[in-house]
Protein backbone atom coordinates (compact mmCIF):
# COMPACT_ATOMS: atom_id res chain seq x y z
CA UNK A 1 0.00 0.00 0.00
CA UNK A 2 1.03 3.57 -0.62
CA UNK A 3 -0.06 6.57 1.43
CA UNK A 4 -0.62 9.80 -0.45
CA UNK A 5 -1.36 13.27 0.82
CA UNK A 6 -1.87 16.61 -0.92
CA UNK A 7 -1.52 19.86 1.01
CA UNK A 8 -1.80 23.52 0.07
CA UNK A 9 -0.44 25.93 2.64
CA UNK A 10 2.07 28.57 3.65
CA UNK A 11 5.63 27.99 4.85
CA UNK A 12 6.05 28.70 8.55
CA UNK A 13 9.79 29.15 8.12
CA UNK A 14 12.40 29.36 5.39
CA UNK A 15 13.52 25.93 4.12
CA UNK A 16 16.55 24.47 5.92
CA UNK A 17 18.88 22.25 3.88
CA UNK A 18 21.35 19.75 5.30
CA UNK A 19 24.11 18.30 3.10
CA UNK A 20 25.55 14.83 3.68
CA UNK A 21 29.09 13.61 3.01
CA UNK A 22 27.69 11.38 0.26
CA UNK A 23 26.61 14.50 -1.68
CA UNK A 24 22.88 14.03 -1.09
CA UNK A 25 20.79 16.62 0.71
CA UNK A 26 17.55 16.90 2.66
CA UNK A 27 15.46 20.04 3.03
CA UNK A 28 12.85 20.58 5.73
CA UNK A 29 10.24 23.21 6.50
CA UNK A 30 6.93 23.50 8.30
CA UNK A 31 3.72 24.08 6.34
CA UNK A 32 0.55 25.64 7.80
CA UNK A 33 -2.86 24.62 6.47
CA UNK A 34 -6.05 26.28 7.70
CA UNK A 35 -9.75 25.56 7.59
CA UNK A 36 -12.66 27.72 8.68
CA UNK A 37 -16.32 27.07 9.45
CA UNK A 38 -19.28 28.52 11.32
CA UNK A 39 -20.15 26.90 14.61
CA UNK A 40 -23.69 26.19 15.88
CA UNK A 41 -23.98 29.81 17.15
CA UNK A 42 -23.02 31.15 13.71
CA UNK A 43 -19.59 32.30 14.87
CA UNK A 44 -16.70 31.88 12.45
CA UNK A 45 -14.11 29.39 13.68
CA UNK A 46 -10.66 28.74 12.23
CA UNK A 47 -8.13 26.00 12.84
CA UNK A 48 -4.52 25.87 11.66
CA UNK A 49 -2.61 22.59 11.39
CA UNK A 50 1.19 22.40 11.11
CA UNK A 51 2.93 19.78 8.97
CA UNK A 52 6.62 18.77 8.77
CA UNK A 53 7.67 18.68 5.11
CA UNK A 54 10.77 16.76 3.94
CA UNK A 55 12.23 17.10 0.43
CA UNK A 56 15.21 15.11 -0.83
CA UNK A 57 17.79 16.04 -3.47
CA UNK A 58 16.95 18.41 -6.33
CA UNK A 59 13.40 19.07 -5.15
CA UNK A 60 14.75 20.30 -1.82
CA UNK A 61 17.41 22.40 -3.52
CA UNK A 62 14.69 24.13 -5.56
CA UNK A 63 12.67 24.81 -2.41
CA UNK A 64 15.78 26.27 -0.77
CA UNK A 65 16.42 28.48 -3.79
CA UNK A 66 12.89 29.81 -4.41
CA UNK A 67 10.80 29.56 -1.24
CA UNK A 68 10.70 31.89 1.74
CA UNK A 69 8.74 32.06 4.97
CA UNK A 70 5.11 32.71 3.98
CA UNK A 71 5.40 31.26 0.45
CA UNK A 72 2.29 29.39 -0.69
CA UNK A 73 2.91 25.91 -2.13
CA UNK A 74 1.15 22.71 -3.07
CA UNK A 75 2.86 19.58 -1.77
CA UNK A 76 2.12 16.01 -2.84
CA UNK A 77 3.83 13.27 -0.88
CA UNK A 78 3.56 10.32 1.45
CA UNK A 79 3.33 9.99 5.21
CA UNK A 80 6.43 8.94 7.12
CA UNK A 81 6.70 8.24 10.84
CA UNK A 82 9.81 8.57 13.00
CA UNK A 83 10.71 8.84 16.65
CA UNK A 84 13.57 10.63 18.35
CA UNK A 85 14.76 10.94 21.91
CA UNK A 86 15.00 14.41 23.48
CA UNK A 87 15.98 14.92 27.13
CA UNK A 88 15.27 11.27 27.92
CA UNK A 89 11.78 11.43 26.37
CA UNK A 90 10.84 9.64 23.16
CA UNK A 91 8.91 11.88 20.76
CA UNK A 92 7.02 10.65 17.73
CA UNK A 93 6.86 12.70 14.53
CA UNK A 94 4.81 12.49 11.38
CA UNK A 95 6.50 13.89 8.26
CA UNK A 96 5.26 14.44 4.73
CA UNK A 97 7.99 13.25 2.35
CA UNK A 98 7.29 15.28 -0.79
CA UNK A 99 7.44 13.82 -4.27
CA UNK A 100 5.96 16.87 -5.99
CA UNK A 101 5.87 20.59 -5.26
CA UNK A 102 4.14 23.45 -7.04
CA UNK A 103 4.89 27.09 -6.34
CA UNK A 104 1.66 29.04 -5.86
CA UNK A 105 2.99 32.39 -4.63
CA UNK A 106 5.45 34.05 -2.30
CA UNK A 107 4.92 36.87 0.14
CA UNK A 108 8.19 38.55 -0.72
CA UNK A 109 7.47 39.06 -4.41
CA UNK A 110 4.65 40.80 -6.28
CA UNK A 111 1.75 38.54 -7.25
CA UNK A 112 2.78 38.29 -10.90
CA UNK A 113 6.39 37.54 -9.96
CA UNK A 114 6.19 34.10 -8.36
CA UNK A 115 9.36 31.98 -8.17
CA UNK A 116 8.19 29.77 -11.03
CA UNK A 117 8.48 32.81 -13.32
CA UNK A 118 12.23 32.57 -12.72
CA UNK A 119 12.37 29.06 -14.20
CA UNK A 120 13.71 28.79 -17.75
CA UNK A 121 11.04 29.25 -20.42
CA UNK A 122 9.24 26.05 -21.38
CA UNK A 123 9.89 24.37 -18.02
CA UNK A 124 7.00 22.81 -16.10
CA UNK A 125 5.43 24.88 -13.32
CA UNK A 126 5.09 21.70 -11.27
CA UNK A 127 8.27 20.06 -10.07
CA UNK A 128 8.47 16.33 -9.46
CA UNK A 129 11.31 14.61 -7.65
CA UNK A 130 13.14 11.92 -9.57
CA UNK A 131 13.31 8.48 -8.04
CA UNK A 132 16.86 7.16 -7.54
CA UNK A 133 16.39 4.66 -10.37
CA UNK A 134 15.47 7.40 -12.89
CA UNK A 135 18.27 7.98 -15.37
CA UNK A 136 17.25 11.45 -16.58
CA UNK A 137 18.57 14.74 -15.25
CA UNK A 138 16.20 17.53 -14.39
CA UNK A 139 15.80 19.86 -17.39
CA UNK A 140 17.07 22.87 -15.40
Amino acid sequence: MYSSITLIGHLGQAPQTRMFDSGSSVTRFSLATSSSWKDSQGEKQEKTEWHNIVLWGKLGELAQQYLLKGSKVLIVGRLSYRSAEHDGQTRNYTDIVASEMKFLSTKSTPTNSSPENNLPKGQPKSLTALRPDDKEDLPF
